[in-house]
């Protein structure tokens, strides 16, 4: 009956992953399904161990895996988070909060607060202009042209985050914006240029390499089935 408990408290938080087996074959399952994008263009093995890290790393930042999935993104191999995911863990941390001073498209100035003995108290405020952006060859990019006034908020946002709120993130934090170095994030055209399109062995050994993995992971749930049937 406690298992039964356990078990439906587990459920109704998600999975929690509690060996390395264990985030390996969740991760497995999430690289397969498509939910993360390198799962399309990285090798499989490659794609897994991409997927386990960031599982990993949202663990040390007490993010769950699916959250990190969708937030944590590998970028020239660092880690790198969402201006969102950044965002959700200062405003829950209890220790530093920000507030919106000014966001538009010319800048975006944030105000930053930390508890101290019961009280919240103003410590700084983290800016960033077009300008800044203009200065560093950012503006011209179409995530700038398009979605500026975001762009500038997600800028501001690290450069505090990395000023007032390091212990949040156990040290710098950046987005994928600021890592990447090839101009676009994510962007289609930009890939392609980047990618050697696979020849038709390589699609079809990456083909035959899922087959197995998928096997592997209906073996392995039957496994468990057969277990907790038994039990």
């Amino acid at each position: 009956m406690e298992e039964k408990k356990q078990l439906t408290r587990a459920v109704g938080k998600g999975l929690a992953l509690n060996s390395f087996d264990e985030l390996q074959r969740f991760a497995r399952a999430a690289t397969m399904s498509g939910l993360v994008g390198y799962s399309r263009r990285d090798p499989p093995q490659v794609a897994l161990a991409k997927s386990m890290m960031v599982c990993q790393y949202g663990a040390e930042l007490g993010v769950p895996p699916m959250a990190a999935l969708q937030g944590i993104h590998v970028i020239e191999g660092k880690p790198a988070l969402g201006a969102g995911l950044i965002s959700a863990l200062i405003q829950k941390s209890g220790i530093v909060k920000y507030r919106v001073t000014s966001s538009n498209a010319e800048e975006c100035v944030l105000s930053w607060f930390e508890f101290v003995d019961g009280a919240w108290e103003r410590v700084g405020t983290s800016t960033f202009t077009i300008a800044e952006a203009k200065n560093a060859n950012l503006a011209g990019r179409d995530n700038w042209k398009k979605y500026t006034s975001d762009m500038l908020f997600a800028r501001a946002l690290t450069r505090g985050a990395r000023r007032f709120a390091p212990a949040i993130f156990a040290g710098s934090v950046y987005t994928p914006d600021e890592i990447s170095s090839g101009g676009e994030y994510i962007e289609a055209e930009v890939l392609q240029e980047q990618i050697a399109e696979p020849t038709q062995e390589q699609l079809a050994s990456a083909h035959v390499d899922r087959l197995l993995e998928r096997d592997a992971i209906l073996d392995a749930a039957d496994t468990d089935a057969e277990d907790m049937h038994q039990n």
